[in-house]
């Protein structure tokens, strides 16, 4: 150990290469996902157009990232700006013309824009290390590191063209500079409290959570530390940390918009919605939402209210417009919902239970196990603080390390709030939570025990670390498809999840590549994702849905179907759920050979 305690940093580069490795070797075996198209042709729009309308439905920063690569092969890129897709702000054709229709590979166009999200993902793994070895120490740091490394969450999620991770390590970040400057009350740590909130509100609007918890962190600091400074010096402390840690904020968010001033008026959307008013107070139309009914009024421009809102919408700018709006358009999807996928049921609202149920579909077993041995000794902990305090809960509270508190209140405000969203699309949504687990599961390296225990445990810990290591290279090279073995792996996941959690159109290379191994020419498909068949040279016939159906007798060929698609809502094709596939490509994709043999 003390060796390792020597050498750590070189255990610090060897994990982050052998995850940087992963990622770029199965990045090149797959093709686009769903969502990385829209992301990587909506953030080389912003850079080269300063134009935010494509993809307003999340901040620019991450896909501006993503497509920064993309500059520097620009002149050899034909424009996607020519064609009458950005004209027409179709932002999922204007992705096409982008990757697909151009002189350069869209597999090197995907890979330029994957690379800047992996060395975010590693730029996470160094910060999880950095905050576990310095509460814990160097052998808890590599242990969390580890964690990270071989999550199978982060190593698929890390090479996607999205906003998750990205926004996971702003988030992150922003809690551990708020932390260290609470401790420390260095204005720098204010600074980058400051500075990477900004990034946070920049990538994802989910980040807006932050502005709540980092006040519930201001006041329990004070709580436990007992402050004696007044009332009145508390707020003007308060006031004046987060008068600072916003203006700097909110400084970020505008430059990432490129300072983009504009009128709400100048907005196609707003201009249709004041042409849709105007014919819903002339024919004297009711048919609206009750909210709806009683705001329409209100704009109708024969009443002074709506003469005001007009003269603002027309004449003041407003900064970031596109933030604003990109929110009001989230808002309306959270409210309106999405159709989800939960053990076999279907909903547009979701369920509170799906991201519980997802974590414990997807996170390794062995990973469970240690956060079920964490989780009991911090109820142990805080069991004996009330015992020895007489049930005293303040007393308890304060002998529970502040680092506790940074690490356990952040993720559980944050996964509250998600168990209210309609938008149960993946774990992908809940990453934010991880590192904080990852780093409190390494001070299980720490626990000490007497005699002979202290070596069993942490052979026991260990060996944990080595079955979860193991998880992770055993579903090489489909680590979105991960599922532990309680559910029975990826084999049995559509009966619980899919989507995002293992199907999202990544295995369509991999679709290729098998038709060419067994001398297939021509599939009958049904594809879930959004890259170009015709791109990858796949020849394909439409798949008869279960209204068009009349038997396998007469289909006559290779079926191909995304498992997302066959476990859709309305059951199109659910006559080949009687059926056992002949393969499982990715486990994304199965496949049924009904050729007729001769």
């Amino acid at each position: 150990m003390n060796f390792i305690r020597e050498k750590y940093i070189y255990v610090v580069i060897l994990l982050l290469l052998v995850m940087f490795l992963i990622q770029i070797s199965t990045s090149l075996k797959e093709s686009q996902t769903v969502d990385e198209g829209v992301h990587l042709a909506a953030g080389y729009s912003y850079l080269l157009k300063n134009d935010f309308r494509m993809n307003q439905e999340h901040p620019p920063l991450i896909k501006e990232l993503a497509a920064l690569p993309l500059l520097i092969i620009s002149k050899k890129l034909d424009s996607p700006f020519t064609k009458a897709n950005w004209d027409g702000y179709n932002e999922w054709l204007f992705a096409k013309d982008l990757i697909y229709d151009n002189t350069v590979s869209a597999d090197t166009i995907l890979l330029l824009g994957r690379l800047p999200m992996m060395l975010l993902s590693l730029v996470l793994a160094f910060f999880i290390f950095k905050w576990s070895k310095e509460l814990f120490g160097v052998i808890p740091g590599l242990f969390s590191l580890t964690l990270y490394c071989f999550s199978p969450d982060f190593i698929a999620h890390g090479r996607y063209i999205t906003t998750d991770v990205g926004l996971t390590l702003f988030f992150f970040i922003t809690i551990y500079y708020f932390y260290k400057y609470l401790k420390s009350g260095k204005n720098s740590n204010l600074f980058f409290t400051a500075l990477f909130l900004g990034f946070a509100l920049a990538s994802k609007f989910s980040s807006l959570i932050l502005i709540l918890i980092l006040p519930i962190l201001f006041f329990l600091y004070l709580l436990k530390t007992r402050n004696l400074a007044t009332p009145s010096q508390i707020i003007k402390k308060f006031f004046r940390n987060f008068v600072f840690i916003f203006v700097i904020s909110l400084l970020v968010v505008l430059i990432s918009y490129r300072f983009e001033f504009k009128t709400a008026y100048s907005d196609p959307n707003v201009k249709n919605l004041y042409e849709f008013q105007e014919e819903l107070i002339r024919e004297n139309r009711t048919e609206l939402s009750p909210i709806a009914n009683k705001i329409v009024p209100l704009t109708d421009l024969r009443k002074p209210s709506g003469q005001i809102i007009r003269y603002l919408a027309e004449k003041v700018p407003i900064p970031a417009y596109s933030y604003f709006a990109g929110l009001v358009k989230l808002f309306s999807h959270n409210f309106y919902g999405h159709m989800s996928y939960l053990m076999g049921k279907y909903s547009n609202f979701g369920w509170w239970y799906y991201f519980p149920l997802a974590f414990v579909f997807k996170e390794p077993l062995a990973f469970l196990v240690l956060l079920t041995i964490l989780f009991g000794f911090l109820v142990a902990k805080l069991m004996t603080n009330l015992k020895n305090n007489h049930y005293l809960c303040k007393n308890a509270f304060n002998k529970i390390p502040f680092s506790t508190v940074a690490l356990v209140i952040p993720p559980f405000i944050y996964f509250a709030w998600s168990l209210t969203s309609h938008l149960n699309l993946g774990i992908r949504h809940i990453l934010i939570v991880f590192p904080f687990l990852f780093v409190g599961t390494g001070s299980l390296v720490n626990i000490k025990f007497k005699n002979r225990g202290n070596k069993i445990f942490n052979w026991s810990i260990g060996l944990l670390l080595f079955y979860y290591c193991l998880s992770s290279v055993l579903i090489y090279p489909d680590y979105l498809a991960y599922f532990n073995e309680l559910v029975g792996g990826p084999d049995n996941a559509p009966k619980y999840l899919v989507d995002s959690n293992i199907d999202w159109g990544q295995d369509l290379k991999k679709l290729k590549k098998y038709m060419e191994e067994n001398n297939i020419s021509h599939v009958c498909l049904s594809y879930f994702g959004q890259a170009k068949l015709e791109y990858y040279g796949i020849d394909y016939w439409y798949l008869p849905d279960i209204e068009n159906f009349h038997g396998t007798e007469n289909l006559n060929c290779v079926v191909a179907i995304s498992i997302t698609s066959l476990y859709s809502p309305q059951r199109e094709y659910g006559w080949l759920l009687n059926y056992t596939p002949t393969q499982k490509i990715g486990y994304s994709i199965y496949v049924y050979d009904f050729r007729l043999k001769k």
